[in-house]
């Protein structure tokens, strides 16, 4: 495995596993940006949570698509003998 592969690899399951992180805490907490930085960006609606979880979402799968690929692509290199 070569280490720029390593590096990709843990960027997207590390990006993978904060976007669940965050989108449970949306699910626990709705209003989890007033909490935390006392601004309602959303007039206390939740609108701005259910955004940043659809957004949370769309990164969680982009990133498990990424690291499935790049495991396979290394899979592939490993069995293929020169």
């Amino acid at each position: 495995m070569t280490s720029l592969a390593k590096i990709r690899l843990s960027v997207e399951v590390l990006a993978a596993i904060a976007a669940i992180l965050f989108l449970l805490a949306s699910l626990i907490s709705p209003d989890w940006i007033e909490r935390i930085s006392g601004f309602a960006p959303d007039n206390d609606d939740g609108g701005a949570e259910w955004g940043a979880s659809a957004f949370a979402v769309a990164v969680f799968l982009a990133s498990t698509w990424l690291a499935r690929r790049e495991w396979r692509g290394l899979a592939r290199r490993r069995t293929v003998t020169p």
